[in-house]
Formats: structure tokens, sequence, C-alpha cells
């Protein structure tokens, strides 16, 4: 697999060698990957049709959900059988107020993703492996 992606020239118009054995050589050197090598559109569609068929599968179990209350005669309303008691207007508003709160802290970490506004593109990072300062060697330790 060595040597099977092709990089960009750096500005003096040579590939910058990483040092060898240090973890900048195992991962490429410095050098900057081409995005016509990185497929990243592929990655991307990959990700799309997991999410298409992430829909496809919660949709198809509520239809079939539907449909079995529908052949077995059931009522379509799902909320048909729920008794709370009489003092749920004692309790039923605090619960409420609790559901809210969860849903408000947690919706804004569900609806977070990449950004189109964020992205970066291959093409558009100058930076390398031999770029990044104050990693050093990661591999060896004082005794």
């Amino acid at each position: 697999m060595e040597g099977s992606v092709r990089t960009r020239r750096t500005g003096s118009g040579e590939v910058a060698p990483a040092a060898p054995g240090s973890a900048s050589a195992m991962l490429g050197g410095g050098s900057v990957l081409r995005a016509a090598d990185v497929d990243v559109g592929q990655a991307r569609e990959r990700r799309r049709q997991r999410r298409l068929v992430r829909v496809a599968v919660v949709l198809w179990v509520a239809a079939l959900a539907i449909w079995w209350r529908v052949l077995t005669g059931g009522s379509l309303n799902p909320l048909d059988g729920l008794r709370l008691g009489s003092d749920a207007m004692l309790w039923l508003p605090m619960v409420l107020i609790v559901v809210l709160i969860a849903v408000v802290m947690l919706l804004p970490m569900l609806g977070q993703g990449r950004s189109p506004h964020l992205t970066f593109r291959p093409e558009q990072i100058d930076v390398g492996l031999d770029d990044v300062k104050g990693v050093g060697r990661c591999g060896t330790r004082s005794p």
C-alpha cells in the first residue's frame, strides 16, 4: 500500500520527507493528500445512504404498527387506552416541565452535525504532519 497515494507539491516543488520512524512517516509524511486521491464524496454518500436506510426502517416500523392496528380492529389513537387517574392535574404539569427541560437540553446535541458552512475541503488545507509542532516523538518513553 506504500506509495499508492499521490501528494501535492509544496511551495518549493518538493514533497517534504518525514523523519524516519516518526508517526508522520507512518501516516504519510509531511505531504498533503490531493483531493482527487481522497474520495470524500464516496464517504459522504455512504453516510447519506445509512441515514436514508435508518429513516426508511423507522417509517416501515411505524407503518406496520398502524396496519396491525387497522387489521386487528384496534383504534388508531395511540392514547385511547391511557388512563391517568383523578390526581393527574397535580403531577402531570411537573412531569411535562421536566420532560420539556430534558428535550431543550438534548435537542441541540442531537441536532449537531457537520454544518456545510463549516466544512473544510482537502484542497483548502495546506498543513501537513511536519507542520505540527509540539508532538515530539510519540512512541518513546524515558525510563
